[in-house]
């Protein structure tokens, strides 16, 4: 067992034979090298350590290389694994999240998967704070396709969002997330590109605003592009203020349970953020010409390619 409670200044490797305990808040610093064997378990001690939740973070600049690695929650006595979340969880910082942005190292994250066990921590009593924040169990902050190529993401059991994307561009082929405390997936100011495999089970539950997607857009337009033939399995209510194109997955209805179990194969899925109410000037051409009656027929189908036109012409 190796207890970890300071900052990682040096390029090093976790070995799989080892269990390594994550003690407070420790940073892995720019330009140092974190190579992770197939197989190994960190874990990440639950309440607080000097007033600091345990978390690992990849400072801007640092880098991973990883296949596949696991990490839990575990208690503060006999570092055994628990089915509790109260830590500081797993952080990503790219180039984007400095705001210095001269002669910033590019971050370098790979990994074939990661998968996290009760990572996070729920709305705590006494207000949100620096030290009493809610906080997800993966955030990925300002980073960039270049600097992102972890393939697989699975968060089970979040304390928070299950996983939480701002200011970023990323691709993953396959992200899973099961029973978060909150939200599922979290994107602000991002694209979100997923190419195989998308799995969010919410669960059915009494608590309000816990939505599969949480997509709200400050700086740039926020979406999760779902490729062509992408394997889909959602179910939860889907979310507010959003917009869902697609010629596969059913539109939501309000707050009603949303479920789907398939392949998208008619085409690529979009959602959105829609924070602007008003209709745009397709959806007033529509409603003025539905009632033709050869073009009514077909306004579905061109409905469908103007809205993803109208996405693509923010993409470009």
């Amino acid at each position: 067992m190796i207890i970890i409670k300071s900052d990682i200044d040096n390029s090093q490797v976790f070995y799989k034979k080892n269990i390594y305990i994550i003690l407070g808040e420790v940073h892995v610093l720019a330009k140092v090298k974190l190579t992770i064997e197939d197989g190994t378990t960190i874990y990440l001690v639950n309440s607080r350590y000097k007033l600091k939740n345990s978390s690992l973070i990849f400072n801007n600049g640092s880098i991973l290389i990883a296949k596949h690695f696991i990490m839990r929650a575990c208690d503060a006595k006999n570092y055994k694994p628990v089915k509790c979340a109260n830590n500081g969880g797993l952080w990503f910082l790219g180039s984007s999240s400095n705001v210095e942005k001269d002669n910033v190292t590019p971050s370098q994250f790979t990994a074939t998967k990661i998968c996290t066990y009760y990572l996070g921590r729920s709305d705590p009593k006494g207000g949100d704070s620096p030290l009493t924040d809610d906080i997800d169990a993966i955030s990925v902050l300002g980073v960039e396709n270049n600097e992102w190529k972890i393939s697989s993401i699975t968060s089970n059991h979040s304390g928070d969002d299950g996983f939480n994307v701002e200011n970023s561009v990323i691709t993953l082929d396959s992200l899973c997330i099961f029973d978060p405390k909150e939200d599922g997936l979290n994107v602000i100011s991002s694209r979100v590109n997923i190419l195989k495999s998308l799995q969010i089970t919410m669960g059915k539950s009494n608590v309000k605003d816990r939505d599969i997607f949480d997509l709200e857009s400050d700086e740039r337009q926020t979406y999760v592009r779902l490729n062509k033939c992408c394997y889909v399995n959602i179910s939860g209510i889907f979310g507010d203020q959003l917009k869902l194109v697609s010629s596969d997955l059913p539109q939501p209805d309000g707050d009603k349970y949303y479920t789907y179990n398939n392949k998208a194969c008619n085409g690529q899925t979009y959602v959105y953020s829609q924070q602007d109410d008003k209709k745009n000037e397709f959806d007033d051409i529509s409603d003025k010409i539905s009632s033709i009656p050869i073009i009514n027929r077909f306004l579905p189908i061109i409905k469908n390619i103007v809205q993803h036109i109208e996405i693509l012409k923010n993409i470009i």
